[in-house]
């Protein structure tokens, strides 16, 4: 049986998050914050969070890998461990990919 790889560095954010029970709340389209720390800010579309007022420490911005290091004081490895425990035979919602049409047509002016 092969078992499902799992791309940590690209799992959805808010959807992970929430799954776990993180306190989260919308403030916007696209926009969420921690509610226990309001300088954590998470941008739901590019899948990646910023921690304000700890700008200055190793990683306060990043995905959901730094997130759980920062958050939870997780080294790495417990990180990825935590992270595949937590998404065994879970579906969370892929990251849609950007697509570009391949050739512009401009408007006849």
């Amino acid at each position: 049986m092969e078992k499902h790889k799992v791309d940590f560095y690209n799992i959805p954010i808010v959807d992970y998050l929430l799954s776990i029970g993180e306190p989260l709340e919308s403030v916007g389209h696209n926009y969420y914050q921690h509610k226990h720390h309001d300088s954590l800010k998470i941008n739901q579309r590019k899948n990646y969070f910023v921690w304000n007022s700890r700008s200055s420490e190793k990683n306060s911005r990043g995905g959901v890998v730094q997130y759980m290091q920062i958050m939870h004081n997780l080294s790495l490895q417990e990180t990825l461990s935590k992270l595949s425990e937590d998404l065994d035979g879970k579906v969370l919602p892929a990251i849609p990919k950007k697509s570009y049409p391949k050739k512009f047509n401009y408007p006849n002016c």
